[in-house]
């Protein structure tokens, strides 16, 4: 099984390339550039590095949210097209699901936690027996403030794990807020990682082959800042007008 795989869905970009179950290509860009401008150029360097004609992938995977709106939109847009022109499953994972596979050797809770502005994150809450990673709540967008609140709730003996671009922003309140001790991701492993994409989408290619991964949408969470600032400059009125 060959995998193509990249995320646009976060504030780095990342491509993968999986040969026969095992990760041959994988580049990380935090470099600020937008997706628009990255991903093609990526996904061709590294297809020619690793010696990989577009014609033996048999999947495309992708982040399908929550994250960037713009950098959603242009990775649904280009997954659906290789997808299209080659004939192949499109497999769209969430992507606060690969954010956790990051800690899936930790025993504990894991939290990933993509910075959404508005002092709120994108997140979900998970546990890890060490070996396996299990959902335990919604996606949900919440204040940073209440996700800590409802963490010190449930357990304050249970190692928490933290990762995603959120714990750049918010590192210095988990530590003043959070009961528990927190374990904080590292390197590459703080972000949306493409390599992780790929492993997850190979254990999914069975239920994504029959094409309705094509007619996913991107999960968003929450509206848009160009909607939130359109409804605060003309309230009692619709958007949809």
């Amino acid at each position: 099984m060959n995998i193509l795989a990249f995320d646009t869905a976060s504030s780095s970009g990342a491509v993968a390339i999986l040969k026969d179950g095992v990760i041959v290509a994988h580049t990380q860009l935090n470099i600020g550039l937008t997706h628009s401008e990255q991903l093609l150029p990526t996904v061709d360097a590294l297809m020619m590095i690793s010696r990989t004609d577009v014609s033996t992938i048999d999947a495309i995977a992708i982040t399908s949210g929550p994250g960037s709106f713009t950098g959603l939109r242009i990775g649904f847009s280009t997954a659906k097209g290789m997808a299209l022109g080659l004939h192949k499953p499109l497999i769209p994972i969430p992507t606060l699901d690969v954010l956790a596979e990051n800690g899936r050797g930790i025993i504990g809770r894991i939290v990933p936690i993509m910075n959404a502005r508005r002092n709120q994150v994108y997140t979900a809450i998970y546990d890890s027996d060490g070996q396996m990673v299990t959902r335990r709540s919604d996606y949900q967008a919440i204040g940073i403030d209440h996700l800590l609140a409802a963490l010190n709730d449930v357990s304050t003996e249970v190692p928490v794990y933290f990762t995603g671009d959120g714990v750049d922003v918010f590192a210095d309140t988990i530590r003043a807020q959070l009961a528990a001790a927190p374990i904080f991701a590292e390197g590459t492993r703080r972000y949306v990682c493409a390599d992780m994409l790929a492993l997850l989408a190979a254990e999914q290619v069975e239920a994504w082959q029959d094409g309705h991964g094509m007619r996913v949408e991107p999960l968003y969470l929450r509206d848009s800042e160009a909607a939130v600032k359109w409804r605060e400059a003309h309230p009692g009125e619709c958007l949809e007008d």
